[in-house]
């Protein structure tokens, strides 16, 4: 049998399999799936019709070859590399979910496995509030710094948390750096805004 014959031995027969969706956007709103939802029935349709997969990426490219167990032929998938940017994440975490996002994008791709359209329903304005709730937080940090003014204090007065709007650090930015620029003692009491 042709490796294309087993590939599609295996499409269809991941298909006709109960996979579910297990991962959850809740500022979206919608299912998607996971790698490790699909990637063990993969894994036994490959063994079971003589077909294995290898991934592998570099800066740039990401390759998930289909080989044929027997005959050693394959088949390439790959896609340009995007780099993950997670908020509040390391660089070996971005990594970490660049690697996995990539070979799941190259399964769903190599297996025709539809996975709704997850691009169309990711809320913008949910991923906005976030970067934008991210550069205030810097900025506040770098205010406090310029301003000789302790980050815990301003944290404590203003009652900030980590889910505080970044409509709220704007007022509370631009309080500090007004009585800065007026060359007034910064006095917590008086500046405390409102809830």
């Amino acid at each position: 049998m042709k490796l294309y014959s087993k590939l599609n031995k295996v499409r269809v027969a991941l298909q006709e399999r109960d996979v579910k969706k297990s991962g959850k956007n809740k500022f979206a709103g919608f299912s998607y799936y996971e790698l490790s939802d699909f990637l063990p029935t993969i894994n036994k349709l490959c063994f079971e019709n003589g077909i294995a997969t290898k991934f592998s990426i570099d800066s740039e490219i990401a390759v998930l070859q289909i080989i044929d167990t027997e005959t050693g032929d394959k088949e390439e998938f790959y896609s340009n590399v995007i780099p993950c940017a997670m908020p509040k994440s390391n660089p070996i975490q971005e990594l970490g979910a660049t690697h996995t996002y990539m070979r799941r994008f190259l399964m769903l791709m190599a297996f025709e496995i539809t996975d709704g359209e997850a691009i169309d329903a990711v809320d913008n304005e949910a991923m906005i509030e976030e970067e934008n709730l991210a550069k205030k937080q810097q900025e506040l940090k770098e205010v406090c710094s310029a301003n000789e003014l302790s980050l815990k204090d301003v944290v404590e007065i203003y009652e900030i948390t980590a889910e505080t709007p970044y409509k709220k650090l704007d007022t509370v930015i631009k309080a500090i750096k007004l009585k800065a620029e007026r060359g007034e003692k910064i006095l917590w009491k008086n500046i405390k805004t409102r809830k």
